[in-house]
Protein backbone atom coordinates (compact mmCIF):
# COMPACT_ATOMS: atom_id res chain seq x y z
CA UNK A 1 0.00 0.00 0.00
CA UNK A 2 1.31 3.40 -0.95
CA UNK A 3 0.58 6.48 1.15
CA UNK A 4 1.29 9.98 -0.09
CA UNK A 5 2.81 12.72 2.00
CA UNK A 6 -0.43 14.71 1.77
CA UNK A 7 -2.35 11.93 3.53
CA UNK A 8 0.31 11.69 6.26
CA UNK A 9 0.25 15.45 6.85
CA UNK A 10 -3.55 15.40 6.93
CA UNK A 11 -3.56 12.60 9.50
CA UNK A 12 -0.98 14.41 11.62
CA UNK A 13 -3.03 17.63 11.53
CA UNK A 14 -6.17 15.72 12.57
CA UNK A 15 -4.40 14.04 15.50
CA UNK A 16 -2.88 17.35 16.65
CA UNK A 17 -6.29 19.04 16.51
CA UNK A 18 -7.88 16.20 18.46
CA UNK A 19 -5.23 16.36 21.19
CA UNK A 20 -5.62 20.14 21.58
CA UNK A 21 -9.42 20.03 21.68
CA UNK A 22 -11.19 20.79 24.97
CA UNK A 23 -13.43 17.71 24.97
CA UNK A 24 -15.36 18.75 28.09
CA UNK A 25 -16.22 22.13 26.57
CA UNK A 26 -17.30 20.46 23.35
CA UNK A 27 -19.56 18.07 25.30
CA UNK A 28 -21.12 21.02 27.19
CA UNK A 29 -21.75 22.81 23.87
CA UNK A 30 -23.52 19.72 22.49
CA UNK A 31 -25.66 19.46 25.62
CA UNK A 32 -26.56 23.16 25.37
CA UNK A 33 -27.64 22.66 21.75
CA UNK A 34 -29.77 19.69 22.80
CA UNK A 35 -31.40 21.75 25.55
CA UNK A 36 -32.26 24.58 23.16
CA UNK A 37 -33.81 22.22 20.62
CA UNK A 38 -35.73 20.33 23.32
CA UNK A 39 -37.10 23.59 24.77
CA UNK A 40 -38.38 24.66 21.35
CA UNK A 41 -39.93 21.26 20.59
CA UNK A 42 -41.57 21.11 24.05
CA UNK A 43 -43.73 24.08 23.01
CA UNK A 44 -45.32 22.06 20.19
CA UNK A 45 -48.60 20.37 21.19
CA UNK A 46 -48.38 16.59 20.94
CA UNK A 47 -44.57 16.50 20.75
CA UNK A 48 -42.02 15.36 23.27
CA UNK A 49 -38.24 15.43 23.11
CA UNK A 50 -35.39 14.10 25.16
CA UNK A 51 -31.63 14.05 25.14
CA UNK A 52 -30.10 10.65 24.57
CA UNK A 53 -26.60 9.25 24.27
CA UNK A 54 -26.44 6.15 22.08
CA UNK A 55 -24.88 3.12 23.75
CA UNK A 56 -23.21 1.63 20.69
CA UNK A 57 -22.17 4.22 18.10
CA UNK A 58 -22.01 8.01 18.07
CA UNK A 59 -21.66 8.13 21.84
CA UNK A 60 -22.55 11.84 21.98
CA UNK A 61 -25.66 13.78 23.05
CA UNK A 62 -28.50 13.61 20.53
CA UNK A 63 -32.11 14.79 20.52
CA UNK A 64 -34.91 12.30 19.99
CA UNK A 65 -38.26 13.96 19.24
CA UNK A 66 -41.58 12.13 18.94
CA UNK A 67 -45.12 13.18 18.20
CA UNK A 68 -48.55 11.72 18.60
CA UNK A 69 -50.29 10.53 15.43
CA UNK A 70 -53.37 12.27 16.87
CA UNK A 71 -51.64 15.63 16.38
CA UNK A 72 -50.14 14.94 12.96
CA UNK A 73 -50.66 12.19 10.43
CA UNK A 74 -47.26 12.80 8.87
CA UNK A 75 -44.74 10.02 9.28
CA UNK A 76 -41.12 10.52 10.24
CA UNK A 77 -40.02 9.94 6.66
CA UNK A 78 -42.43 12.62 5.40
CA UNK A 79 -41.17 15.17 7.92
CA UNK A 80 -37.54 14.33 7.11
CA UNK A 81 -38.31 14.81 3.39
CA UNK A 82 -40.02 18.17 4.05
CA UNK A 83 -37.05 19.37 6.09
CA UNK A 84 -34.64 18.23 3.39
CA UNK A 85 -36.62 19.88 0.59
CA UNK A 86 -37.16 23.14 2.47
CA UNK A 87 -35.10 26.28 2.69
CA UNK A 88 -32.73 26.12 4.40
CA UNK A 89 -32.20 22.40 3.88
CA UNK A 90 -32.11 20.39 7.11
CA UNK A 91 -30.79 16.82 7.31
CA UNK A 92 -31.97 14.76 10.27
CA UNK A 93 -32.87 11.11 10.77
CA UNK A 94 -36.26 9.42 10.96
CA UNK A 95 -36.72 7.59 14.27
CA UNK A 96 -39.54 5.08 14.14
CA UNK A 97 -42.90 6.01 12.60
CA UNK A 98 -43.41 9.31 14.45
CA UNK A 99 -40.00 10.46 15.59
CA UNK A 100 -36.83 12.26 14.62
CA UNK A 101 -33.20 11.96 15.72
CA UNK A 102 -31.10 15.11 15.62
CA UNK A 103 -27.34 14.69 15.73
CA UNK A 104 -26.21 17.98 17.28
CA UNK A 105 -22.52 17.14 17.02
CA UNK A 106 -22.75 17.51 13.23
CA UNK A 107 -24.01 21.09 13.54
CA UNK A 108 -21.84 24.20 13.66
CA UNK A 109 -22.29 27.53 15.38
CA UNK A 110 -26.02 28.33 15.54
CA UNK A 111 -27.25 25.71 13.04
CA UNK A 112 -29.11 23.94 15.86
CA UNK A 113 -31.37 27.00 16.07
CA UNK A 114 -32.22 26.63 12.38
CA UNK A 115 -33.21 23.00 13.01
CA UNK A 116 -35.28 23.98 16.07
CA UNK A 117 -37.06 26.68 14.07
CA UNK A 118 -37.80 24.47 11.05
CA UNK A 119 -39.43 21.56 12.91
CA UNK A 120 -42.48 23.58 14.08
CA UNK A 121 -42.81 25.01 10.56
CA UNK A 122 -42.87 21.62 8.84
CA UNK A 123 -44.78 19.54 11.37
CA UNK A 124 -48.55 19.97 11.22
CA UNK A 125 -50.16 20.59 14.58
CA UNK A 126 -47.36 22.86 15.67
CA UNK A 127 -48.55 26.21 14.41
CA UNK A 128 -47.23 25.80 10.87
CA UNK A 129 -49.95 23.40 9.74
CA UNK A 130 -52.13 23.62 6.72
CA UNK A 131 -55.82 22.76 6.84
CA UNK A 132 -55.30 19.61 4.76
CA UNK A 133 -52.77 18.27 7.28
CA UNK A 134 -54.68 19.03 10.46
CA UNK A 135 -55.97 16.02 12.36
CA UNK A 136 -59.47 16.57 13.78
Amino acid sequence: MKVGKEEIVGLLAAVERYLKLDHDAEWRAWEARCSEIIAKIAQIPGMSARQEVAEIANHVPQVVAEWSPFHSRLTSDEVVRKLWDGDPRVAILAEGKHGLRIMVWTLRDDEHQVVADRIPTDLPGSGGKSESQRVE
